[in-house]
């Protein structure tokens, strides 16, 4: 891979939502791009992050598009961060992809476009957005899937709906947002031993790689508390993209790729994208694709397997913009 750790990063662009609402886009241009690839990123993160490997997914003849979520990066005044308005918090998060969709095409041509989630809340997004709009996209990307389970965070929704009608939708609850940190921070020291403490920081749980754990933990954009009001809205969303009934409004021709850490302790060591796999099979998604890397975590793009992600996701996108025609 060519390295592009020292590219400039491209600066937002911003565009207008459906409600209003100003969104920070930035857009990685391919050379003579045969599709768009729209990437949506986990919460407490930013798309500048993301730099390097949007830059090689262009160079490989695509165009990358994203957009900060609301109550992150340079959407939203840092004052605000972890705040997303107006509720309900799923569904306008959900409205905000198709309005970058729809932008995206305006600008860069009509192009298949590919969805790619990133994280937890990201591939949850990503796949309540194809649940809503399966046939506007040539596939959908979840890298990094998983989550605290269902018992926690039902407890947790419930937790922060009595918070903030206790005390405000804007107010945050540390304890409660840090809950499932602390949950994968002992997944992970079950699987690494000491090496989750080798910067100090509590996101190492995020990567097996120190140096990129530690530049997240540096980075004033990256971790931060999410407010009681978005956190009910994001456990809420993510419980009803998981359920049978919604993953059955999916077009069942729409191919979906999962790629995920086996080292990974929001996806329990790779078990959690496994079944998900293979509940969408059985679900009678006709092509589901699933890798699990070695030695790799949750932030999969970061580690030092993520040249390797990144060769099967633009293989895997060329063959189907082939079989596309």
């Amino acid at each position: 891979m060519a390295s592009h750790a020292g590219a400039a990063v491209p600066e937002p662009r911003t565009i207008v939502a459906d409600d209003g609402w100003p969104l920070a886009v930035r857009h990685w241009a391919g050379e003579q791009p045969r599709a768009i690839v729209i990437v949506v990123h986990d919460l407490r993160d930013h798309t500048g992050r993301h730099n390097r490997w949007a830059k090689h997914l262009a160079d490989s003849g695509v165009d990358v598009v994203a957009c900060d979520l609301r109550g992150h990066g340079e959407t939203t005044h840092a004052v605000d961060h972890g705040m997303v308005e107006p509720r309900p918090v799923w569904r306008t998060l959900i409205a905000d992809i198709g309005r970058v969709r729809r932008y995206a095409l305006a600008e860069l041509g009509v192009k298949p476009v590919f969805l790619v989630g990133l994280g937890d809340a990201g591939t949850d997004l990503v796949q309540s957005a194809v649940q809503a709009q399966g046939r506007q996209y040539a596939g959908a990307v979840l890298i990094g899937p998983g989550g605290v389970g269902r018992p926690r965070r039902t407890l947790m929704r419930w937790l922060s709906r009595l918070g903030y009608g206790c005390r405000g939708p804007t107010a945050s609850a540390t304890w409660l947002d840090r809950w499932p940190a602390r949950v994968y921070q002992r997944r992970a020291g079950h699987k690494r031993g000491v090496a989750r403490d080798a910067s100090g920081s509590p996101t190492m749980w995020r990567m097996c790689a120190v140096e990129p754990a530690a530049a997240y933990a540096a980075d004033p954009l990256c971790g931060g508390v999410l407010r009681l009001q978005t956190l009910a809205g994001v456990l809420a969303g993510a419980a009803e993209a998981g359920r049978r009934s919604r993953r059955l409004r999916v077009p069942p021709e729409l191919p979906v790729l999962i790629l995920a850490g086996r080292r990974d302790p929001v996806g329990q060591q790779g078990r959690q994208p496994r079944r998900l796999a293979r509940q969408l099979t059985n679900d009678g998604y006709r092509d589901v694709s699933h890798y699990c890397y070695d030695g790799a975590g949750h932030d999969l793009l970061f580690e030092s397997a993520g040249d390797d992600v990144l060769a099967d996701l633009i293989t895997w996108i060329d063959r189907r913009l082939t079989a596309a025609g």
